[in-house]
């Protein structure tokens, strides 16, 4: 599976560099390249020269140099008489002999590309150094539009495949896959980003991305994701949604890195690349002594997130059908009303789950080549959200 979009890699293969990584084009290989060179040419030549003792394979982030280092990790046995010996990794030699608890970070799923890592990593570091580290935020910050947020990863770092306190046959060498996962954690750590995630405890959401995000991401307008549950949602209930019997609210997710350090890209749209044209519908105003009937209070800028008011599962195809009838139907009866063309009972009328059930929509392919219909001004009353 290719490391960065979770595509099968079969047909193109492993980094004939390091021969630990995987990934599904070229164009993947380069995305990763910045951060995964700095320690791809020196992979198979360092695992070749493992000590003879009983030693496993790191990664160690010091906090003074920026670039992260391959380390043998001592395995030192531990004895207790009537039992096993029991080996623990010895970091003396990498965090040090100074006082303070020695602290553990799990990985075991990774929020930034939306998939379960298969087995543990963890990341060791030493509670009382909270001195910031130079060779982690290098690493991250290699990547386009990553960082590290925060005082996230302060400290001598070291990552190792495996649980914390596990023997050696139950502890493994780390892979440049791991340095990926590792680098994606602190780029997300103490983020609240609403991003698709493969865990249990999620809901299944419909997101609807923007010019932008299609470009930058290579999304399709809708796609279905699951997202957490236990995020604390910012969001709009859609009236006209429930009128066609999907109650449904509008979520608007933060910014993510890559959209805010593409300033030259947001500046080239000129605010067209950034329109939601569908997430935008689904808010117009539909209350019947509203001075705002027919309009949308706002125009929706960026992606949006679509689940149901009540959490429940949501259908790809249903929200589909919603936003292109609020679209391709609602909107230009509100627009002749609006002009006095026809009454408001006209359009109120076309509002009803009946009416979207028998709807034949037109046939459109829903690939990567459907943008996203342009903004009708006459249908907005308000600033951007």
């Amino acid at each position: 599976m290719c490391i960065m979009c979770q595509s099968d890699a079969s047909g193109s293969g492993e980094c004939s560099g390091c021969l630990s990584v995987w990934y599904c084009s070229r164009q993947c290989q380069s995305v990763d390249w910045p951060a995964h060179q700095l320690l791809c040419s020196s992979y198979v030549t360092f695992v070749r020269s493992r000590p003879s003792s009983p030693n496993r394979l790191g990664i160690f982030f010091p906090r003074g140099t920026e670039r992260p280092q391959l380390i043998w990790v001592p395995m030192i046995a531990k004895h207790k008489p009537g039992l096993p010996d029991r080996y623990y990794p010895n970091f003396s030699s990498f965090l040090g002999h100074e006082r303070g608890a020695l602290s553990a970070i799990s990985i075991t799923q990774n929020r930034r590309r939306g998939v379960s890592v298969g087995h543990d990593i963890t990341v060791f570091h030493r509670r009382s150094d909270e001195l910031p580290n130079k060779s982690l935020r290098h690493a991250v910050e290699a990547c386009h539009g990553m960082m590290v947020p925060g005082e996230a990863g302060s400290g001598q770092l070291v990552a190792m495949a495996g649980r914390a306190n596990t023997p050696p046959s139950a502890a493994a060498d780390i892979t440049l896959s791991d340095f990926r996962h590792v680098l994606d954690l602190f780029s997300t750590r103490g983020d609240t980003t609403v991003r698709e995630t493969p865990t249990g405890g999620s809901i299944r959401a419909v997101r609807i991305s923007c010019e932008l995000e299609q470009r930058l991401y290579g999304h399709d307008v809708f796609c279905a994701v699951s997202i957490q549950n236990d995020l604390p949602f910012a969001h709009k209930q859609s009236s006209l949604s429930n009128l066609l019997g999907i109650p449904l609210r509008v979520i608007k997710p933060r910014r993510t890195d890559l959209e805010s350090a593409s300033a030259s890209l947001l500046e080239s749209t000129q605010g067209g690349g950034l329109h939601n044209t569908y997430a935008t519908a689904l808010m117009i105003d539909i209350g019947v002594l509203s001075e705002s009937w027919g309009r949308s209070q706002s125009v929706f800028e960026g992606g949006a997130i679509i689940t149901r008011l009540d959490r429940a599962s949501l259908d790809l195809v249903s929200v589909i059908r919603v936003c292109r009838y609020c679209v391709e139907v609602l909107q230009p009866l509100f627009r002749r009303a609006l002009a006095g063309e026809i009454a408001r009972e006209d359009v109120l009328r076309e509002m009803s789950p009946h009416k979207l059930a028998a709807w034949v929509p037109s046939a459109v392919e829903y690939g990567g080549g459907f943008v996203q219909p342009e903004l009708d001004p006459a249908l907005v009353d308000g600033r951007a959200l």
